[in-house]
């Protein structure tokens, strides 16, 4: 009888500490009545109550649970209990979900950095890919072709091949007289290029110079659309070439319509015009 007289008056003192805000004081003698003696549901409500003042939400949930459990009739703080506990799994799940987002936020920090880091890279690849490319076309404009052949492979090798790429480096090795890789590196840029005209103009020059009949079969494409500079005169040479001396007369025509200051398209249309006298 000590016992239970000894937790009641803890819990009588607790109420009492509770109300005048001194919740620690107020949590240890709920504490003392709760563990102390008969099971009283009163003091594990009390308990749970301090318990939330002072953010101990794991303890408050085992003692609301305590308290539903002995129970009988107090129908108020039953439903006071139950609130409470519905209240306690919100903030557990809000405060779990709290580093889930902030582990989000990190994460797509990350990658926007990981993503700009990247960005910056590639446009000093880029740039540096820009320079070499650069002095491979003055290397072929002053035929260069070995020199420029070297920095093309150079960017294809860590950039990827691309239909400019491959028309110049073509273009190179046919100025090198290595006629089979030319002609090996400019159907690939033919099939990859979206400007047909001029990635077939340039094929062309490395069937003819296999001696291949498709390059007039190229010239012909290319000049059905606008036709790049040159491509008239070209598909002459290649006709002339296979005595085709009418068609040739054509396209040496065609060529001097388009720039009446060619002036080896003209006298290459006079020399035709002689040979079918």
């Amino acid at each position: 009888m000590a016992t239970q007289e000894a937790d009641v008056q803890a819990y009588q003192q607790g109420v009492k500490l509770f109300r005048e805000g001194r919740l620690l004081e107020a949590l240890a003698m709920f504490r003392f009545a709760a563990s102390t003696g008969v099971d009283r549901a009163m003091e594990h409500f009390a308990l749970a109550s301090a318990m939330v003042k002072v953010g101990d939400l794991q303890g408050a949930e085992v003692e609301y649970r305590r308290f539903l459990e002995l129970s009988q009739g107090l129908e108020p703080q039953e439903a006071a209990a139950r609130v409470a506990l519905e209240q306690i799994r919100a903030t557990k799940a809000e405060t779990k979900a709290a580093p889930d987002q902030e582990a989000q936020a990190l994460d797509a920090q990350r990658l926007a950095q990981e993503r700009a880091s990247e960005s910056a890279r590639r446009k000093e690849e880029l740039d540096r890919y820009r320079l070499t490319f650069d002095e491979a076309l003055a290397y072929y404009r002053v035929g260069g072709f070995d020199s420029c052949i070297q920095r093309l492979n150079t960017i294809i090798a860590g950039w990827g091949p691309t239909a400019e790429l491959l028309s110049l480096l073509g273009l190179a090795q046919l100025g090198a007289r290595e006629y089979d890789l030319a002609l090996a590196t400019l159907t690939e840029a033919y099939e990859r290029s979206e400007f047909k005209a001029t990635a077939a103009t340039n094929l062309a020059r490395a069937e003819y110079e296999r001696g291949c009949a498709r390059a007039a079969e190229l010239l012909e494409e290319a000049v059905q659309e606008t036709p790049p500079q040159g491509a008239w005169y070209n598909l002459g040479v290649v006709y002339e070439a296979q005595g085709n001396f009418g068609a040739a007369q054509r396209c040496y025509q065609s060529a001097v319509d388009t720039d009446p200051e060619d002036i080896q398209a003209k006298a290459n249309l006079e020399h035709v015009a002689r040979r079918m006298l």
